[in-house]
C-alpha cells in the first residue's frame, strides 16, 4: 500500500477514500484518529497513478520513516527522556559507598547493599520515557 494523501480531517479523508472505491479503487485510512494527528489514505501500488489523478494530486506523498521509539500508546515519535532519575540514583548511590569506604563506617556493607538493591529495583520501576502527547511513561521494550 502506498500512501497518497494525508488529512488532517476524518471528513475529508473518508470522502476521498469514498471517491476512490466508486472507482473500483481499494482506499486504506490509518492514522491516529483519537489523537488528533494525520490521517494517511492509502491505495493499492497498481492504483496509485488513477488514485492520483482522481484526487487531482501531482504525486504521491513520501513514505514517512517510523520513529525511533514510538510511543506504546498513541505511536508518536520523539519522546522525552526520563530515565536521568535512574543515573541520579546511580551517582547518589556511588556518593554514598565513597564516603562510607573513605570514613570506614561500620555499616558500609549493609549501606553497600541497600544502594544496590535500591538501584536493582530502580531499573524496573522508573520509566525511561514519557509520551510528548499522551504523557504515558514507559521502559524500554521491544523494538
Amino acid at each position: 500500500m502506498i500512501r497518497v494523501a494525508s488529512f488532517v480531517d476524518l471528513e475529508e479523508a473518508e470522502r476521498a477514500g469514498s471517491m476512490l472505491m466508486a472507482h473500483s479503487i481499494t482506499a486504506d485510512l490509518r492514522g491516529r484518529l483519537a489523537r488528533g494527528g494525520p490521517i494517511d489514505l492509502l491505495v493499492d501500488e497498481q492504483h496509485e497513478n488513477r488514485a492520483l489523478e482522481l484526487l487531482g494530486l501531482p504525486e504521491a506523498l513520501p513514505e514517512v520513516p517510523r520513529p525511533f521509539r514510538p510511543c506504546p500508546a498513541c505511536g508518536a515519535g520523539d519522546p522525552l527522556w526520563v530515565g536521568k532519575w535512574k543515573a541520579i540514583l546511580l551517582g547518589g548511590g556511588l556518593a554514598v559507598l565513597i564516603t562510607g569506604a573513605i570514613f570506614r563506617w561500620p555499616a558500609f556493607g549493609l549501606a553497600t547493599a541497600i544502594v544496590f538493591a535500591a538501584f536493582g529495583i530502580s531499573l524496573f520501576v522508573i520509566p525511561e520515557f514519557e509520551c510528548r502527547q499522551c504523557h504515558r511513561r514507559w521502559s524500554r521494550g521491544p523494538r
